[in-house]
């Protein structure tokens, strides 16, 4: 069930609509979360994902306005790590998650 279909009856019609038309979750699969889709550095809308072969994440991500790098994390990914797992965050948040152009 989609958090529209659950808005309050107060909210109108379009308001209801516009809610879904700024919703910006690129959903994966099961197959892509098993290869670690979601495990991603992002850093404004610069995005680093593991390079995993039959993923259309990257491409969806480009679509959406973010510029992607995909690197070969497979020997991390053996260890139970990948992208994530690499790094330590020590940046400011508020350039760290801004939002993509």
């Amino acid at each position: 069930m989609s958090y529209t279909s659950r808005a309050p009856s107060i909210l109108h019609h379009y308001k209801r609509s516009n809610l879904h038309t700024h919703d910006r979750r690129i959903a994966i699969s099961e197959a892509e979360a098993v290869q670690f889709g979601c495990n991603a550095i992002n850093v404004g809308a610069d995005v680093i994902l593991h390079a995993a072969p039959s993923s259309s994440v990257p491409s969806r991500l480009r679509h959406a306005g973010y510029r992607v790098a995909e690197l070969p994390l497979g020997e991390f990914i053996k260890a139970a790590g990948s992208a994530k797992s690499l790094v330590l965050r020590l940046s400011d948040s508020a350039i760290t998650h801004r939002t993509c152009p």
